[in-house]
């Protein structure tokens, strides 16, 4: 949840994965704990996505970032999905546009396929268990087969999201997540969306573990995670120019 702040110092916004908790959100402002900046995080309610209910952490989120620089830390599609929104509503057209620094992508973007929401939630239930994860995802895909019925209209709207993003990317400083172990968005969409950013000319930094699944290199790798997140949003608050286009791939950390 977003806490008021009166503020204007830099300020970092993490976009939280479907399923992800309060408690996952705190460890990762952690890793900022070196930067001077304000730490909020949105997770986007999944009534949202069913349209039933309008997430109210989204309209805020305009009047907490604006005329302050910002930085973005943004995980998987639920996250794209509630930035997007977020820098997109049709009421924002007329207001100033945000000072955003840098971009920090974790497993998104992706292309959207159908078993995506059942394995999610199954990942988030059982993170430790992949039998029993591959058991509940079977057990659940009829479940989410009446919800995708019912979020037809987000699934149509994330789409066209997605296809957006990837024909024109956001033009800001970007260092794109992503791992060879990822079974929910595969690395090689991740790096699609990395190459088309980088033929705009604008400085993308790619980091593609070879171990961790989906949302995890943060707490799979959490000392080298911490330390090149938060190196990202310091020289992007700092000295945005010297980023460099830069790729690494981790085998183990």
């Amino acid at each position: 949840m977003i806490k008021n702040s009166q503020s204007k110092k830099p300020a970092i916004f993490i976009f939280g994965w479907l399923g992800a908790k309060e408690y996952n959100m705190e460890k990762i402002k952690k890793f900022y704990s070196g930067i001077d900046a304000d730490l909020f995080s949105i997770i986007q309610s999944p009534l949202s996505l069913l349209n039933v209910k309008q997430d109210k952490s989204l309209d805020h989120l305009y009047e907490k970032a604006v005329d302050r620089p910002v930085v973005c830390h943004v995980f998987s599609l639920n996250g794209a999905s509630s930035f997007y929104k977020s820098l997109t509503t049709d009421n924002l057209i007329l207001k100033p546009r945000l000072n955003i620094k840098g971009l920090i992508f974790d497993c998104t973007p992706g292309h959207i396929n159908r078993p995506l929401y059942h394995r999610a939630f199954s990942n988030a239930m059982f993170p430790k268990s992949p039998k029993i994860n591959k058991v509940a995802s079977t057990i659940l895909t009829p479940v989410f087969d009446v919800f995708l019925l019912f979020a037809n209209k987000h699934r149509k709207v994330s789409k066209k999201q997605v296809d957006q993003l990837y024909k024109h990317p956001f033009r800001y400083p970007t260092l794109a997540i992503t791992s060879k172990k990822d079974d929910l968005i595969p690395y090689q969409d991740v790096l699609e969306y990395a190459e088309n950013l980088k033929n705009t000319g604008t400085a993308v930094q790619t980091c593609v573990f070879e171990n961790s699944t989906h949302v995890k290199a943060y707490h799979d790798h959490r000392e080298f995670y911490s330390k090149m997140v938060s190196d990202f949003a310091k020289t992007c608050f700092e000295s945005p120019d010297q980023i460099k286009t830069k790729d690494i791939i981790i085998n183990d950390v």
